[in-house]
């Protein structure tokens, strides 16, 4: 930037002093203000006022400042379309401006820094109302996803072209940098849809009642008339659907319903059954229709429901919880009144209780055995669910919870005697497996651990030699080793393990690097060197 400055200054220099060459670079800044067509339209909030020519070194100070602005922007993230679009044009006058300051033209440079800078405090001051915009564009899309489930026919409507159009409008607004008037137009246009969807529920509530008293009186085709209206506010509407089934069906579902009420009135309750059975098959969520046909089962399901109650009686007595519960409980479903049967339903479940609990802890028992304590604690845990106070089940499930935590335990320090040797820590590794190793170690794996560590450990405390590469310009630290001033070879004698070697030079990134220094080899040369400049 500094050299830009220093060139528009030599321009200045060297323009002619003359009366003659005045006017002729007048002559050239006035054919050199015509702007490309494809150039962004200026921003509304630009107040136009008379052009005051810069002398240069104040012309170049103005370069420097749009430029410089431009080039802070740009590392901004821009959220919004229209914050992209301020962004774009800002970027665009400030390049177009650069080329009028090559040709000279020095009026429509001017202009041309002026009016980025102009954009740019326009973007700048959209980012405190960008949360503000942001949330009522939501809002709106929301609003609008609304209107399209909850009354759908409205997006068919004036007003609604009306409220998109509205919506282009604000959008516009927001890209000329009339960031207020847009505020103010998105909130008009989201009072707008809240009112159209409160409309559009009243609309629904009406069709969807009167439909509904419709079909309820047997009128089908003056409930299909309301009905169409509602699904076509809600067409995924899954209850309206349902009635519209219904609406087509009902003149018949009616006449077969009158049948049945006839013939249940002269005591023919097999027939009246035939009629009702009809009716429901085509209307299924009749309450009319499941509530006679109820009280038609029932009197007909008496001979079943004996049948049913004395064979649960009898697996009872036998001492075979299931098939009684399993019997009784169809006997109840018939005659939910019959205090024999509750009764006896009761001591049946009470009799699956206690066969259960005694099943659950047999099985808990056996998996103790094999050594499966997660099935054990899960199968003792189910029975004290029936049976809290049972001492077996208690005494199983804290057996198996003991065994649990103890494989926990050992696993934890497995792992973490694991990270001490991937770290090369094998002393570290040893100690922690030596104290899991007296908690317990049922299969031997911790003393097969410490043997193999043992065995290496030994070999482990041998350096290796090593050799870093650099530039002569990077300070380097080897962490747990130490530092080191810039050189072009450095070579060390390390012990197995990892090490994390860091390069840092003024003015740079700083690189780090991760040193594997295996037993019995030395790595391959590491090169650190900061290359990339901040």
């Amino acid at each position: 930037m500094a050299l830009l400055g220093l060139g528009i200054v030599l321009i200045f220099q060297f323009r002619p002093d003359t009366d003659e060459s005045n006017e002729d670079t007048s002559n050239q800044i006035e054919e050199s203000t015509d702007r490309p067509s494809n150039e962004p339209e200026s921003t509304s909030m630009l107040i136009q006022k008379p052009f005051i020519a810069l002398d240069p070194e104040s012309l170049a100070d103005l370069r420097k400042k749009a430029n410089q602005a431009v080039l802070d922007q740009a590392s901004v993230d821009h959220t919004h379309d229209f914050q992209r679009n301020l962004f774009g044009k800002a970027a665009f006058l400030v390049d177009e401006a650069n080329d009028s300051m090559d040709q000279k033209a020095f009026k429509a440079a001017q202009e041309g820094y002026e009016e980025a800078l102009v954009t740019i405090e326009v973007l700048r001051e959209s980012y405190l109302r960008a949360e503000e915009i942001g949330g009522l564009q939501s809002s709106i899309e929301n609003l609008d996803t609304r209107l399209r489930s909850e009354a759908a026919s409205s997006t068919e409507t004036e007003a609604y072209q009306t409220v998109k159009s509205d919506l282009l409008e604000a959008d516009t607004l927001l890209k000329n940098g009339e960031i207020q008037i847009a505020l103010s137009r998105l909130g008009e246009i989201e009072a707008k849809l809240q009112s159209m969807i409160e409309q559009g529920e009243k609309q629904f509530q009406a069709s969807l009642r009167a439909g509904l008293d419709a079909l309820n009186s047997g009128d089908g085709d003056r409930a299909k008339e309301l009905l169409v209206t509602a699904q076509a506010l809600r067409p995924d509407d899954p209850f309206v659907a349902q009635q519209l089934n219904r609406a087509e069906n009902i003149n018949q579902v009616y006449a077969h319903f009158k049948e049945g009420r006839s013939y249940e009135d002269q005591g023919l309750y097999s027939m009246a059954r035939v009629e009702y059975q009809k009716a429901l098959d085509l209307d299924p969520d009749s309450v009319n229709i499941n509530s006679r046909l109820q009280a038609i089962n029932q009197a007909l399901n008496q001979e079943i429901f004996e049948s049913t109650a004395r064979d649960g009686m009898a697996a009872l007595a036998a001492g075979n919880g299931n098939s009684a519960v399993e019997l009784l409980e169809k006997a109840t479903a018939l005659m939910p009144g019959d205090i024999q049967a509750r009764n006896a339903l009761k001591d049946a479940r009470e009799l699956q209780r206690r066969q259960r609990v005694d099943q659950l802890v047999a099985t808990g028992k056996q998996e103790l055995k094999n050594q499966a304590w997660l099935a054990a604690r899960d199968a003792f845990e189910e029975a004290l669910d029936y049976e809290p106070a049972s001492q077996a089940a208690q005494d199983g499930f804290s057996h198996a919870q003991a065994q649990i935590e103890r494989e926990a335990q050992l696993k934890v320090i497995l792992l973490e005697a694991e990270s001490f040797e991937r770290n090369g820590e094998l002393d570290k590794a040893l100690i922690v497996l030596r104290e899991g190793r007296q908690i317990a170690d049922p299969l031997g794996a911790i003393t097969k651990k410490i043997k193999f560590l043992e065995e290496i450990l030994a070999e482990q405390s041998k350096p290796q030699q090593v050799r870093i590469l650099s530039d002569n310009l990077t300070s380097i630290q080897i962490y747990q080793v130490g530092k080191f001033d810039p050189f072009h070879e450095l070579n060390l004698e390390l012990r197995p393990g990892k090490y994390t070697v860091v390069g840092s030079r003024l003015m740079y990134r700083d690189v780090r690097h991760t040193l594997w220094v295996e037993v019995g080899e030395s790595p391959k040369p590491l090169e650190v060197i900061c290359k990339e400049k901040l």
